[in-house]
């Protein structure tokens, strides 16, 4: 009983000199708040090129809504001269 006794006591020890080294709480602190820093530098990165995309975006889509209007203003336009075009031809007709 005594040598498992002696044999326990020495495991401990042995475990305890050659152990895993333990994280203070302030080194848990600091590699924690080291990984938030990281995150929140990451957060503002990605934030900032959601806010560069999203003005390309709306850029894009006003050059896409001018363009659209410029067609109208000239299907408009082709609309005019088709019926000027007819109104010529009709009258020329009549006249001969």
């Amino acid at each position: 009983m005594v040598k498992l006794i002696t044999f326990t006591v020495v495991v401990a020890l042995i475990g305890l000199v050659r152990g895993e080294p333990k994280c203070s709480r302030f080194d848990y602190e600091e590699k924690l708040l080291e990984k938030m820093i990281r995150m929140e530098v990451e957060m503002e990165k990605k934030s900032d090129e959601y806010k560069d995309l999203q003005s390309r975006i709306s850029y894009m889509l006003q050059q896409v809504n001018d363009e659209r209007k410029d067609l109208e203003k000239e299907k408009e336009n082709m609309q005019v001269r088709r019926t000027h075009l007819f109104l010529i031809k009709h009258h020329a007709f009549l006249c001969h």
